[in-house]
């Protein structure tokens, strides 16, 4: 036995705290600065990527005592090292809208990650979606605090019973290519009643680690930011565990993180371990959160050292990928099959017209930063804004025809077009790169669920004509958006000191990093947020040879469909789906399976709809008015709104009553065959819903329940600055039960 698990046993008996102390007593000085960064040396930042694939990056091991570590594994959808299951994308998960569903990823993420030594995962990223042009996107729970702060508890919950749980980006981290150097500037109202509470709730969920931002908070970088730090984390939150820089550029002046609160520089012994004089009363602090934390993890996880079960864990995957798939419009198809058929070419389905390529963003200009044109295109009309503008169909009313989807058993003949119909679009190919033992394609997976028909790979649109159905498959890849590892700035890897303050070290260094990001991924913030030209004229030429076509888009965020969704009649959105993405699309769309996503982000008509957005920015101010709260606020329709989703069947939902933090709501099927909703509960005051509950419900047709809906409702209150005490915001708040935020149809 070593003096690690004597002390792990401790843990019981007397609390981490004695346990810590009984080991810090048996370390040096110099061994309890040795916790306090990672394991490798510099000269090893070139060869991170595949280190880090190679099995857990260690910070702070001392074999002699046992002491094991922080053995660190990435996420988010699944664990970097070796060969392991690919899930879908943190974003796709969070349409699942389905906590319990997500625990059980963390349990898989969990076993996986330990089985392969890790004892620590970076998985739990819940900064908020505020511009979805931002590059990464696709690892985070959306734009909704309360979905984003249950979704990461829930995955936090099963982590943690065989890693520890790490949430990050600790702050306000959602852009991607100017990460390093942004200045996010925000007032104390916004931080705190929505950039921070679902911090707070995966931490109440017991992650046992915070991840710092690269970027600067109110001009403090965020790994020395005391305010964040310490006032907010330790004092407000009363958080006892410890804090990781990010890698490599996460840590700025080694004094002062320590002092702020920064306990572990990852991942490379770098700026602390050139420091002669770290204060030894900060470094003994961080070495007890340290230690203390790891102990309490080790004498609480699970016993048994876990064996993954592969087919289980693709299993799992495909579950996942199909709950997350959101159906965005499936209207019937004028034509033969099936008769009496309504054509398609309607209103997009919530208001406002077609126009002709939106610009890339748009939104309130900012005095040191570029505008891009956000006027409409001249060749589509000015769109109708209001509560009321363009009042949408409704999709409840008789109709003589079918919707196409899903496909009748006498398909026959299916053309499949598309660049990305063949591929295997797992995401972002940065850090959260993950390497499943297997995959498949949207091709793959129709030729495996239609085994009696043709199912052929078409490039020319023409030839959609001669099929029973068309599927076009479309959007984006890791070139398009992800995590931009690119520099091409020699200067900055002086910031690893020496060698690389040389500079034919620094060339090589930049040289090897190009050529590292062109062979994983190029990535970045998006520069537009609709598809591609070529993709866009590709949907409109098949579609016009076929009017039985569907869309399949492929992303880590909104996608503006403004300009083609009225062509089709059916539009999929399936993010990027995992491993098992081609066969959850194709059960999909063959009925074998329900689409059971929800929107966990408004799509907007226009990119200028959204806030100002300039993937470059130095210095940005961030507010409360983002997403579907600024559509609200100034009175325009969504596309596709926060929330929304449908299914195979349709639903009807009473709300019975509302006492204290619980709502109880009637749910009704009222469709022709089995299926499931999300129960969701706003809030509303002032025409201005605030999601505060949701809950999936599975119903057999006809089939009626009541469910209780837990309200979390931190979005109805306010902070009081001066007294850090909460109260309710005025207004006359009243709850309302839906499929999807309601002013989307309601004038409320």
């Amino acid at each position: 036995m070593t003096t690690f698990d004597e002390a792990v046993r401790l843990v019981g008996a007397s609390g981490s705290s004695a346990a810590a102390d009984f080991l810090i007593a048996e370390l040096s000085s110099a061994e309890q600065r040795w916790l306090l960064d990672g394991d490798l040396p510099v000269r090893a930042a070139i060869r991170l990527p595949a280190l880090v694939k190679a099995g857990p990056v260690v910070a702070g091991a001392i074999p002699r005592l046992g002491i094991p570590g922080v053995r660190f594994s990435d996420g988010p959808r699944g664990v970097v090292i070796g060969r392991s299951t690919a899930f879908p994308v943190t974003m796709a998960r969070a349409a699942t809208w389905d906590p319990e569903l997500e625990e059980r990823v963390g349990l898989a993420m969990g076993r996986e990650a330990r089985a392969a030594g890790a004892n620590y995962s970076a998985a739990v990223c819940v900064n908020l979606l505020r511009h979805p042009a931002w590059g990464r996107a696709q690892e985070c729970y959306g734009e909704d605090p309360v979905l984003t702060g249950r979704m990461g508890a829930a995955l936090t919950r099963g982590l943690r019973r065989n890693v520890m749980a790490c949430v990050k980006h600790f702050a306000l981290n959602s852009m991607e290519n100017a990460r390093f150097i942004v200045d996010v500037v925000v007032d104390d109202h916004a931080l705190h009643e929505v950039y921070l509470p679902h911090f707070k709730t995966v931490l109440d969920a017991g992650a046992e680690s915070v991840m710092t931002a690269y970027n600067s908070v109110n001009g403090a970088y965020a790994d020395q930011n005391p305010i964040l730090l310490t006032t907010i984390l330790r004092d407000e939150w009363e958080f006892t565990g410890f804090v990781t820089s990010d890698w490599v550029w996460g840590t700025h002046d080694p004094v002062a993180g320590l002092a702020a609160g920064l306990d572990i520089e990852m991942p490379l012994r770098m700026h602390r371990a050139r420091t002669p004089h770290l204060p030894s009363d900060l470094v003994l602090r961080s070495a007890r959160r340290i230690l203390a934390t790891t102990l309490r993890h080790y004498a609480s996880r699970d016993p048994e050292e876990p064996t993954p079960d592969p087919a289980a864990q693709q299993a799992l995957a495909y579950e996942v990928a199909v709950r997350g798939a959101v159906l965005l419009r499936n209207e019937p198809v004028g034509g033969p099959p099936p008769p009496g058929g309504k054509p398609v070419g309607g209103p997009p389905p919530f208001g406002g017209e077609p126009v002709g390529g939106p610009p890339p963003f748009g939104g309130e200009p900012k005095a040191d930063g570029p505008l891009l044109s956000s006027e409409p295109a001249a060749d589509g009309p000015p769109l109708r804004d209001g509560p009321l503008a363009d009042r949408p169909m409704d999709r409840n009313e008789p109709t003589t025809g079918l919707p196409l989807l899903p496909l009748p058993p006498s398909v026959r003949r299916v053309a499949v077009f598309g660049r990305l119909a063949t591929a295997a679009n797992l995401g972002d190919r940065g850090s959260s790169r993950v390497d499943p033992p297997s995959t498949s394609s949207p091709l793959d997976g129709l030729r495996a669920a239609l085994p009696d028909a043709s199912v052929v790979h078409a490039t020319d649109p023409a030839s959609a004509a001669d099929a029973d159905v068309a599927v076009v498959v479309v959007g984006m890849g890791p070139a398009d958006e992800g995590e931009r590892i690119t520099n091409d700035n020699p200067d900055a890897f002086a910031f690893l000191g020496f060698p690389f303050t040389l500079r034919p070290v620094q060339r090589l260094a930049a040289m090897i990093t190009r050529w590292g990001a062109a062979r994983l991924s190029p990535g970045g913030d998006r520069r537009s947020l609709t598809l591609h030209r070529h993709e866009e004229e590709l949907i409109t030429a098949v579609a016009a040879a076929n009017p039985r076509t569907v869309v399949v888009v492929i992303g880590g965020s909104a996608i503006i469909m403004t300009a083609w969704q009225d062509r089709v009649p059916a539009i999929l959105l399936a993010w990027y789906p995992g491993m098992a993405g081609g066969r959850a699309i194709a059960d999909i769309l063959t009925g074998a399976a329900e689409p059971g996503g929800r929107l966990p982000v408004a799509i907007p008509t226009r990119a200028d709809h959204l806030p100002f957005f300039d993937p470059d920015a130095r210095r940005i101010e961030y507010d409360a008015w983002w997403g579907q709260r600024k559509l609200d606020r100034d009175g325009r329709r969504a596309a596709y709104p926060f929330g929304f989703g449908l299914g195979y069947t349709t639903f009807a939902l009473t709300l019975v009553s509302h006492v204290d933090d619980v709502a109880t709501v009637r749910v009704r099927n009222t469709g022709a065959r089995a299926g499931s909703t999300v129960v969701q509960v706003y809030a509303v005051a002032d025409a201005m819903p605030q999601l505060v509950g949701f809950r999936r419900v599975a119903l057999d047709t006809g089939a009626e329940t009541e469910v209780d809906v837990a309200l979390d409702l931190t979005p109805t209150l306010e902070r009081d600055p001066a007294t850090r005490t909460w109260s309710r915001r005025p207004g006359n708040w009243r709850i309302v039960a839906a499929e999807h935020s309601p002013h989307a149809f309601d004038e409320l």
